[in-house]
């Protein structure tokens, strides 16, 4: 059972979850179920699309998930560029109820950068690190934009519109986001995405990192 819906793609060598490599450091993609960090963990299956854009799947007997790692196709204004834009989307399948799960993207101990700034906007919760003469700006849709997916059932379980507060879902630390979701239910997909982009541009990172789940998964095709 695949979870994202792929076309062309090949099934390689099962290997652990690569770090992003940015000009301040390193970056990681993670997700916690019950106090147990699945990126840690070697894949299942990992696949490789005809974009090199790559999924990792994990099986277990309370739930499957996958990360999808791609370069998403961005729309900047024409006085904008970034270095390079990264999106991790995660898919969760529950096959039993879940108390607590934590989406994360996180620096790791290697990092170079000297200073940090909330910086979200509408649907959208953001934060850029600075350093080096270079930005770096991680972001994710913001809680109320999670609600209205909600609503809309688009991959975010309806029950969570009563359960989560959306003005403090999105969480802030020094070294990155989180995204604590309690009381999954069995058959619940949700999916959530964060997006990576570094340039020498702070405002041009801000807009790269604002794109929307559908954009992402258009590096499915």
């Amino acid at each position: 059972m695949q979870l994202f819906n792929l076309n062309n793609y090949k099934e390689i060598t099962s290997q652990n979850v690569e770090n992003i490599e940015t000009p301040l450091g390193e970056i990681k993609f993670n997700l916690t179920i019950e106090d147990y960090e699945i990126a840690l963990k070697k894949p299942t299956n990992l696949y490789q699309l005809s974009n090199n854009n790559k999924i990792y799947s994990w099986d277990y007997k309370a739930f499957k998930t996958e990360l999808l790692i791609c370069y998403p196709k961005i729309n900047l204004p024409k006085e904008m560029h970034v270095d390079n834009c990264i999106a991790g989307a995660w898919r969760l399948k529950a096959l039993d109820n879940i108390s607590t799960c934590v989406f994360s993207c996180k620096w790791t101990e290697n990092k170079r950068w000297s200073d940090v700034t909330p910086n979200s906007g509408e649907y959208l919760d953001a934060q850029t690190w600075e350093g080096l003469n270079k930005y770096v700006t991680i972001g994710t849709e913001d809680g109320e934009y999670l609600v209205i997916r909600a609503m809309k059932n688009d991959m975010i379980p309806a029950h969570l519109i009563k359960e989560v507060n959306t003005l403090d879902l999105v969480k802030y630390f020094d070294d990155g986001l989180m995204i604590p979701i309690t009381r999954i239910l069995k058959d619940d997909i949700l999916q959530i995405h964060f997006v990576i982009s570094w340039a020498h541009n702070e405002i041009s990172t801000w807009y790269a990192v604002g794109i929307p789940s559908q954009d992402i998964l258009k590096t499915l095709d």
